[in-house]
């Protein structure tokens, strides 16, 4: 085997590696809370500082709500995003909360609170409805 054949494989190999690595030390960094424990308790869900994390862990009580599906945890999930909404991590909860609009189980109510969502997300519909107005084909 010449040197030109196998240095590609190595160095797509090394890049592996080293996306694997930054990937584990990000994961490290982040530190974020079990999901399991927002979920017993969705009011004590202090966000990260970064929205990549915000959205990572709203995103893992998603997961978690996903495996073991109930209404319970669905609500319990989605107040996860009322609060975050609270927080001022509004997109970040708005695009959580389409995650669990998508795993909503059919017998699942709503919690408390959940209009913040829906209102957020109306007054951003109108606000871009009515910025683009006056670009709509007559």
């Amino acid at each position: 085997m010449s040197a030109a054949s196998w240095l590609p494989l190595t160095a797509q190999e090394m890049l592996h590696t080293a996306i694997e690595i930054h990937h584990l030390e990000t994961t490290e960094e982040a530190s974020l809370p079990d999901p399991e424990l927002l979920l017993a308790d969705p009011q004590s869900l202090l966000l990260p500082p970064r929205a990549d994390q915000q959205l990572a862990l709203l995103h893992s009580v998603a997961v978690a709500v996903a495996r073991a599906a109930s209404s319970e945890r669905w609500a319990r999930g989605l107040e996860a995003c009322v609060c975050a909404a609270r927080q001022g991590a509004v997109d970040v909860a708005l695009t959580a909360a389409r995650t669990f609009a998508v795993i909503r189980p059919a017998w699942a109510r709503l919690p408390a609170g959940h209009e913040i969502l829906s209102g957020i997300h109306d007054e951003l519909l109108d606000s871009a409805l009515s910025e683009h107005s006056d670009d709509r084909i007559s």
